[in-house]
């Protein structure tokens, strides 16, 4: 018999979610099959998998020694990564800034990311340690598009990433987000837009149309809300600043298209003719702010701070020389 005593890092999840990650190469199927005929006991005793763990906890496992070692895999950490470019870090969280360009969690084996970045530079200041039966692995709670740069935030203990993902999931005031966006054209006024979003998976492009429209054309989708504000304007373009009220997939860049005023430099979505009118590589949309609310323990010591980003290179000649509207 193995024993493990349930520290604070891994507290306050159900078991099963647990041993899903304390034995990575286990099946949902296997570990019920363990649970189901006691080969993994709570302290003591059965345990159904529905079981929410607290400190202390202690479980025990009849598995042979072999058997164990076949379920774990620790995680391989690349060496080769380029360096993380950290806003902010303390014990729970650690705020990254993403050049535009760079992934945010990998699309396929090996890719540079900013959560492969992450455990890299976690590896290298002792902060993190790949092992097998790791029941927590630090990363990003919130993503950004690949050509969008700015503030993602990290969550390096299991409660930051519960707090977190509660607090952006909800969008009750525990964390508000703000974008700087270059926009094609004049926009005079401060709008917040309403929509219906809808995303094509084959091709991973979003549509926002007119609530109104589409009710009436039977069509189904999710609600998108986006309120921009106008700070400076200059020739052919606006610099926006944007606070999401809801989170759809590249819902700022399908939304703004939808009203005329696509990103300056967005390949996906934006003016392909004022694109090289701009000569600009790459679209003109940071996560630039990032406003902390009311979290619960243990970030509550965040609360009402602000955190910021540098602006990229491509931005200061817009966000610089533009005529201010306010």
């Amino acid at each position: 018999m193995n024993t493990f005593t349930i520290q604070a890092n891994n507290a306050n999840q159900r078991l099963d979610k647990f041993l899903l990650k304390y034995f990575n190469k286990a099946t949902r199927g296997l570990i019920y099959k363990l649970l189901r005929n006691k080969r993994i006991k709570l302290n003591g005793a059965r345990a159904a998998g529905s079981e929410i763990l607290r400190a202390g906890d202690e479980l025990m496992f009849y598995i042979a020694p072999e058997t164990m070692a076949g379920l774990m895999e620790a995680r391989a950490i690349r060496e080769d990564c380029a360096a993380l470019s950290v806003l902010y870090e303390d014990a729970h969280v650690l705020m990254a800034d993403k050049p535009g360009g760079l992934l945010t969690q990998p699309d396929a084996p090996n890719a540079d990311c900013v959560s492969e970045r992450l455990l890299a530079y976690l590896a290298r200041s002792g902060a993190y340690t790949a092992e097998a039966g790791a029941a927590f692995t630090p990363a990003p709670v919130n993503r950004l598009d690949r050509n969008t740069s700015g503030i993602v935030l990290c969550a390096k203990t299991l409660a930051a990433a519960q707090v977190l993902s509660a607090a952006l999931r909800e969008r009750a005031g525990g964390l508000e987000k703000y974008y700087l966006a270059v926009a094609v054209g004049r926009v005079r006024e401060a709008m917040v837009l309403s929509g219906v979003h809808q995303k094509d998976e084959k091709t991973n492009q979003a549509t926002i149309r007119n609530a109104d429209i589409t009710n009436v054309l039977g069509e189904d989708g999710k609600d998108a809300v986006t309120e921009i504000t106008p700070l400076s304007h200059g020739d052919g373009f606006t610099v926006l600043r944007v606070k999401l009220l809801t989170g759809r997939t590249h819902q700022i860049r399908a939304h703004l298209q939808s009203i005329g005023h696509p990103i300056v430099g967005d390949p996906k979505y934006g003016d392909a003719a004022a694109n090289r009118a701009f000569g600009v590589k790459g679209q003109l949309l940071c996560a630039y702010e990032l406003r902390m609310g009311e979290l619960d323990e243990p970030l509550a010591y965040l609360n009402g701070k602000v955190f910021c980003a540098p602006l990229p290179a491509g931005f200061r000649r817009f966000a610089g020389d533009g005529k201010r509207d306010v």
